[in-house]
């Protein structure tokens, strides 16, 4: 299957719902952004042709200045936190996790902190603090003493 094969599936779905006068309830995330690549431009003209929002999930601690530059003026953009540097912590015989549960919750949490700060100060008001860990999970001992702290963090979801 060719690369852009997806891509295009997508992009004709799409279409056919909008020559249909059909409406499509959806959000978009896509996970792993650091800096302006032509994939991400390619995404962001699907974003602006099919006026779909779209969540990306920015890896703070890796965040290159491209990719705020990218997105100042993607109004459909919102910025999410990708936990802090998408660094594997499991051990070896466990799935990778960057919050595993033998992490300590106050070393994610300041992680987390650091983050949030960055990604306020290279997004603004397109960040949206909510948390997407790195490879869609967090430890169940860590989750159970993370989860409720991130509230007061001033975190607003977890996706």
């Amino acid at each position: 299957m060719p690369d852009d094969a997806p891509w295009a599936q997508l992009e004709q779905a799409l279409t056919h719902h909008r020559q249909r006068g059909r409406t499509l309830d959806v959000w978009w995330r896509d996970d792993d952004a650091v800096a302006a690549t032509p994939h991400l431009d390619r995404l962001l003209a699907l974003v602006q042709r099919h006026r779909i929002p779209l969540a990306l999930a920015v890896v703070p601690a890796a965040t290159d200045p491209s990719l705020p530059q990218r997105l100042a003026q993607e109004e459909a953009v919102r910025i999410l936190q990708h936990g802090w540097a998408h660094k594997n912590h499991a051990p070896p015989s466990e799935k990778k996790s960057e919050y595993p549960a033998d992490r300590d919750p106050a070393i994610c949490l300041a992680e987390l902190r650091r983050g949030q700060d960055l990604l306020r100060q290279m997004f603004g008001s397109s960040y949206l603090p909510v948390l997407v860990p790195p490879w869609n999970r967090l430890g169940n001992r860590l989750a159970a003493a993370l989860i409720p702290q991130l509230p007061a963090q001033g975190f607003i979801g977890l996706s």
